[in-house]
């Protein structure tokens, strides 16, 4: 999503909204300029370029309206991949409409029938293509000629298909990784992480790193509140959210095992702060912002949290998470999506397939934005080279990274599901529930939705 260090800061950094012909107040601006586009086009005829970029040119002008949700940083790049796209594609044009409020407010556009051309989606799209509010892209993408698995891999190709269609190109991608401070590592004699750890090295880590009180207290490890860190020890414990008819298999011995380690690491090694801990630090409190303040040996995040570590005086080292019977981590990232009513399809896909090319993409790691979802761009110099940080970064451990996610469990019940466990696993995370009580409590919710 954008960035979700934010999502625990705001809890949703990438989450925003505009209501188009609803009376609520829209930031939107084109792509070329900032002024505000309200050309709209009747009919006219267009092809889906074979090559990104090559797009025929329409009879007579068209506006495509492009949504998406993000900090300022994020209108600006797309602002300058949507004018890129404008500049190589004369009578056509694209309005950017950037929401603060996104997913309740694309949910109420969609009802309303007033949903974008093109949107940004995260884990919503098999809800939204569940409900027939997005237009499958299959014949698109092999008039294209596109081998979609080897542009953005086939994680996020799974992820944004459903019932056989693909809904979404994968635009951002990214993945859960280990951030850890090597002069905590240093100063506590510990070995740094290597591929081979599992969840004993962790925590006999984390042991090592916990250390004495008040303002000079530090913690092996710390963790936010949010879907990725939860499955992630499902998902290696060998568990599994969801099986591949869509069926709710959470409650299993794999998923007691991996909560029973995830509720001890605060209730019984006390390694990693509770929820009132966080709390008595102070507003804004949060794994993230400890960590950034050196009081932290480990914790598992995406690649902008580098944006909060530039002016930190401590050495940071990136690795591959440990694991248990899989060796797996939490994905990231969004995909473009196309309205079921739109107007013009063909140059909607058109747009689509250039913005995931690689010149577009460079665009994201040129601004050190995010993780590109293009594989090429991903593997490039381009993307080692950006300003992501002023810490040495090991670019084989971000790649290794990405090529080792699981596909998430984003369904059509995602959205009801997320809610219940985010809300059932707060016991959890405060070192106090019982997780087989806590598995009962969540299926039993989820079957009665």
């Amino acid at each position: 999503m954008k960035k979700h260090l934010l999502k625990n800061l705001l809890v949703g950094a990438c989450i925003t909204g505009l209501l188009v012909g609803c009376g609520q107040t829209t930031t939107q601006t084109g792509a070329a300029d900032t002024q505000e586009s309200t050309t709209e086009a009747e009919d006219t005829t267009g092809s889906t370029a074979e090559e990104s970029g090559d797009a025929a040119e329409p009879t007579e002008n068209i506006t495509l309206k492009f949504s998406h949700y993000g900090s300022e940083a994020d209108q600006k790049v797309y602002a300058e991949r949507l004018a890129l796209y404008e500049e190589t594609h004369p009578g056509i044009t694209v309005e950017q409409i950037y929401i603060p409020d996104y997913p309740a407010q694309l949910k109420t556009m969609i009802a309303g029938g007033t949903a974008p051309d093109v949107m940004q989606i995260e884990e919503n799209i098999i809800s939204f293509a569940n409900q027939g509010a997005l237009l499958p892209l299959n014949d698109y993408i092999e008039k294209a000629g596109l081998d979609l698995e080897a542009r953005v891999g086939k994680t996020n190709v799974e992820k944004n298909s459903y019932q056989g269609q693909i809904y979404g190109v994968a635009d951002r991608g990214g993945s859960m990784m280990l951030f850890y401070n090597k002069d905590l590592f240093d100063k506590y004699g510990v070995e740094y992480p290597t591929e081979d750890w599992t969840w004993d090295d962790m925590l006999a880590a984390a042991q090592k790193m916990t250390a004495g009180s008040g303002e000079e207290e530090t913690w092996g490890y710390a963790q936010d509140y949010w879907w990725p860190f939860h499955m992630n020890w499902i998902y290696q414990a060998g568990g599994k959210v969801m099986d591949e008819e869509g069926n709710f298999v959470m409650n299993s011995p794999e998923s007691v095992k991996a909560l029973t380690f995830l509720r001890d690491l605060a209730g019984k090694y006390d390694v990693v702060p509770s929820r009132e801990e966080y709390a008595n630090m102070g507003s804004g409190a949060n794994a993230g912002t400890l960590f950034a303040s050196g009081r932290v040996g480990m914790m598992l995040n995406g690649m902008w949290l580098f944006s909060s570590l530039q002016d930190s005086d401590f050495e940071v080292g990136v690795s591959v998470p440990w694991g248990d019977q899989e060796k797996v981590t939490s994905p990231f990232g969004n995909a473009l999506a196309i309205s079921s009513n739109c107007q013009y399809p063909e140059q909607a896909f058109d747009l689509i397939n250039f913005m995931t090319d690689v010149q577009e993409q460079e665009v994201i790691v040129k601004y050190a934005e995010d993780v590109p979802a293009n594989m090429d761009v991903l593997k490039s110099d381009a993307f080692k080279n950006a300003p992501w940080s002023s810490h040495e970064i090991d670019f084989d451990q971000v790649i290794k990274c990405n090529e080792m996610t699981y596909t998430p469990p984003i369904g059509p019940n995602w959205t009801t599901w997320d809610a219940i466990i985010n809300e059932e696993m707060a016991s959890i995370y405060d070192g106090t529930g019982d997780p087989q009580e806590v598995l009962d409590r969540i299926e039993k919710r989820v079957n009665e939705e």
